[in-house]
């Protein structure tokens, strides 16, 4: 790492004993061990070895390593990581997609109740060579209540770059009930031709508005989700989600999905225009396009009569939506997948019971 601050200030600085058997303090604590009650930075602008480089205007933490009062700032932030770099490496293994720049841009974010040290112990474990076995989930990072406003967020991967205007978000308690709500407007998704994902997404997306909300009861530790997102006279999107031990989670008591619900309602002609494009590569039209589909969709859902409605919402998809559920007979973690795998493999008429109503439906509106 190499580059150059302007600016450091730390105040009320804390750092961890260190034995009486040390005589040449050679390295800087872990980041997770210090405490400062304010720290200011302006002026980065640093470039590591694995090829990401950092630069930022000011950024300032409040309260650090403390449980109470932590609060954050930043202004003008710039991260980016070329295709050579390790990060883009990685993704390129395990998607298998042409690595290309990650880049992250921030124009203004400020919160309050962010446990950032404890982000930063979590972090810390994947540092280490080798990665132990078993990790510390990452819980307890928030305070409540908490809030966040971010303004000109843009983040780019794959060369698809997503760019978000302004979101807001809070957390509060409200009796038993642990609450958060997210909103964010003005998203834009864009995909460039030369996207290997190009064939299969639209050049463009906007989303108007995207707002989630998580409810937690303390008491049993289950977790209600939605999340929504619309654009006026072209799509809305629903998600509804209850997941068990999301807000505190540890290794005998993972996150469990127990029941999730999606629903895509085409108000324009969003499906038809994005076949009509695969169509096109294919040398096709539309209509034998979806005369070609017709085959490997009845088997899909002869195999799995749950997704029965599919074929139809393909079929004639605008002014019409699409609501698929799952309910699972138990909790579904990566534990159970893997101990349902065989049975699944062993029993056909049990794995049948999982991709049919009741367990899983779905339905055309």
């Amino acid at each position: 790492m190499s580059g150059t601050i302007e600016d450091l200030t730390l105040s009320k600085l804390l750092l961890p004993p260190i034995s009486v058997d040390k005589r040449d303090v050679s390295e800087l604590p872990p980041a997770s061990q210090i405490h400062f009650r304010h720290g200011q930075i302006h002026g980065v602008s640093l470039n590591s070895t694995n090829g990401c480089a950092l630069t930022l205007s000011e950024a300032t933490l409040e309260n650090y390593g403390h449980d109470d009062g932590n609060a954050g700032s930043l202004h003008d932030a710039h991260a980016a990581c070329s295709p050579d770099s390790v990060l883009s490496q990685k993704l390129h293994s395990l998607t298998h997609l042409p690595a290309g720049p990650v880049v992250l841009d921030v124009k203004e974010i400020h919160e309050t109740g962010t446990r950032y040290a404890r982000i930063v112990a979590w972090a810390e474990q994947f540092a280490r060579d080798p990665i132990p076995a078993e990790t510390t989930p990452l819980r307890d990072v928030a305070e409540t209540p908490s809030n966040a406003e971010t303004h000109g967020l843009s983040f780019s991967l794959f060369d698809i770059r997503t760019l978000v205007e302004t979101s807001t978000g809070r957390r509060w308690k409200q009796g038993d009930k642990m609450l958060a709500r997210g909103e964010s407007h003005n998203i834009s998704i864009t995909v460039p031709s030369s996207s290997p994902l190009a064939a299969f997404l639209p050049d463009g997306i906007h989303i108007t508005n995207l707002t989630q909300e998580v409810s937690t009861d303390t008491k049993t530790f289950i977790s209600t989700l939605a999340l929504a997102a619309m654009t006026p006279k072209s799509f809305g999107f629903e998600w509804h989600a209850s997941i068990n031990n999301v807000e505190n989670p540890d290794v005998a008591h993972p996150p469990a999905l127990t029941s999730l619900e999606l629903s895509y309602r085409d108000d324009a002609t969003n499906i038809d225009t994005l076949l009509t494009r695969v169509a096109a590569q294919r040398n096709q039209t539309l209509p034998q396009l979806k005369e070609m589909l017709a085959i490997p969709l009845a088997f899909i859902t002869q195999r799995a009569p749950g997704l029965s409605a599919v074929p139809e919402f393909l079929n004639t998809p605008s002014g019409h939506s699409l609501t698929i559920s799952f309910h699972p007979p138990e909790p579904v973690d990566a534990a159970s997948v893997k101990r349902l795998a065989p049975q699944f493999s062993k029993n056909p008429d049990l794995a049948q019971r999982w991709i049919s109503p009741p367990t899983l439906s779905s339905s055309v509106n």
